[in-house]
């Protein structure tokens, strides 16, 4: 009567044990892909990341996925950023130094308005102790 029972209810049995691994996997599924977008949600804050986004999004696909995250968008950095920005930040700096002096009161080479009278005596007022 027992393995009657059993044989007429395996079908059911197998099919909630199905049921139950499918939403195992999903749930898993889900959990992954939460942590997913919060890191990517964490690196959008680089504008860097922002900037390079199509170079990562190439290098995924290239290595089919199967590289995190993080690891991924430091070989981008490494491979891509790096290397240029260097030659920008100098670029910056001399554009930004070329800017100072062109706002600047004083220009190298001209001539000075006045020149300074030597005092006469030592009670000079122009003499500061």
């Amino acid at each position: 009567m027992k393995a009657e029972l059993q044989g007429e209810y395996a079908p059911l049995i197998a099919d909630k044990q199905q049921r139950d691994r499918q939403k195992a996997e999903a749930d898993v599924k889900q959990h992954f892909r939460s942590l997913a977008e919060q890191e990517v949600a964490e690196l959008r804050k680089d504008p860097l990341f922002v900037k390079h986004t199509p170079e990562l999004r190439a290098y995924l696909e290239s290595v089919e996925y199967k590289v995190p995250l993080t690891k991924a968008w430091l070989h981008i950095l490494q491979t891509k950023v790096l290397p240029t920005l260097s030659q920008t930040e100098r670029a910056k700096t001399v554009a930004e130094l070329q800017t100072q002096a062109a706002a600047s009161g004083i220009k190298p080479g001209a001539a000075t308005a006045s020149t300074p009278k030597e005092p006469t005596s030592f009670k000079d007022k122009s003499l500061v102790w």
